[in-house]
């Protein structure tokens, strides 16, 4: 059974999510909202609304994205362990198996992270730090938890990124001619195939991670006329792996936005492009210490430990760069010279650590 705007009410009576006095009184609208995946928004006005997501295609990837968003939820609102998670993601209503929909709570009044960013044109230190604080949360008491009871629905992978270098041209299907230039370039610069390659042998599996971290995935909820709440959406991509991936692609995100907003123009020095960017990363740099800072005062880590986490976090950092320059060009016949420039910066990140920690995303390293 498909979902669509005629059949949806049917399929909540059934369910128990709206009562046959509400259709009859027209009191809900639907509104389908369709990205990858079939979502719909469910707005009633007596309670809050429903959020509703069903695949597109009824292939086993698909099913299996949406099955481990579910099962995030589900160990959200029913495992003590991961009741950490609670007040980061939205309230679970239900996985159906057969029809494979995922059913929660209608974030309403919301904008996400990158909308809030362009219109405050500031990166706030107090959102940085709530930031810093839900994932320093999760991260140090989700890694005491029951690993039994989170494992066996996540693959358990290393990210593809990290051994992307190593993929001949012909294994790879259904990519753009940029896709085949990224991985040329790669090719050609051996230090990220070496850096890369370290990286992969040193993963660790320790803890629930999100593994799609960008601004779009956060919303930020109005609680108060200064006051947000944070909250963090789409798990399809959660696995069971190192935090610090999560903890590198805050950091990347912070260096995309400033590298996206550098106006490059034919003719012009990049230099002189950097200079004029509407975002300058010395701009973000407070807020990236705050989140560093929340995150480590909340997953108590002592001096030693978070200096390790953090030269790992940064060449993370590099290789999440590397996949956002990949997702950039998905379809596109060519390089762009905004992906070069993220190509640039991924290569200056992993081979210069320390003057990235410093210089770029404006870290102490203690």
């Amino acid at each position: 059974m498909l979902l669509n705007s005629s059949n949806i009410a049917h399929y909540l009576l059934e369910r128990g999510l709206i009562s046959a006095q509400q259709i009859v009184d027209g009191d809900y609208m639907v509104v389908e909202a369709p990205r990858r995946n079939r979502n719909f928004k469910v707005m009633k006005r007596d309670r809050g609304g429903l959020f509703l997501k069903q695949v597109s295609q009824w292939d086993e990837a698909s099913l299996a994205t949406l099955r481990v968003e579910a099962h995030c939820y589900r160990l959200t609102n029913e495992h003590q362990d991961f009741a950490p998670l609670r007040n980061l993601v939205p309230s679970f209503h239900g996985y159906d198996e057969r029809r494979a929909v995922l059913i929660t709570e209608l974030l309403t009044g919301g904008e996400s992270l990158a909308e809030y960013y362009y219109r405050h044109h500031a990166f706030p230190t107090s959102v940085a730090t709530q930031l810093g604080q839900a994932f320093g949360k999760y991260h140090r008491l989700v890694q005491t938890a029951k690993t039994s009871a989170a494992t066996p629905v996540f693959p358990k992978r290393v990210p593809w990124v990290l051994s992307f270098h190593r993929m001949s041209p012909e294994y790879l299907q259904n990519v753009s001619a940029g896709n085949y230039q990224l991985l040329d370039v790669l090719k050609r610069y051996p230090d990220f195939g070496r850096i890369l390659d370290k990286l992969a042998s040193e993963w660790k599996f320790e803890s629930l991670i999100h593994g799609d971290i960008k601004w779009d995935n956060f919303v930020l909820i109005p609680t108060g006329p200064e006051a947000v709440t944070l909250k963090l959406v789409d798990w399809e991509l959660a696995d069971w792996g190192d935090p610090s991936w999560d903890v590198a692609a805050i950091f990347s995100a912070f260096v995309v936005f400033w590298i996206q907003s550098i106006p490059l123009t034919p003719g012009t020095p990049t230099e002189t492009a950097m200079a004029q960017a509407q975002f300058p990363i010395e701009k973000m740099q407070p807020a990236i210490e705050a989140f560093w800072t929340a995150y480590c005062e909340t997953m108590q880590l002592d001096a030693a430990t978070a200096r390790a986490i953090l030269r790992r976090s940064v060449l993370y950092c590099g290789a999440r760069t590397i996949q956002t320059a990949y997702e950039y060009v998905q379809s596109s016949p060519q390089l762009s010279p905004l992906t070069f420039l993220i190509l640039q910066a991924s290569l200056n990140i992993l081979t210069k650590p320390e003057e990235a920690t410093q210089d770029l995303l404006g870290l102490t390293i203690q």
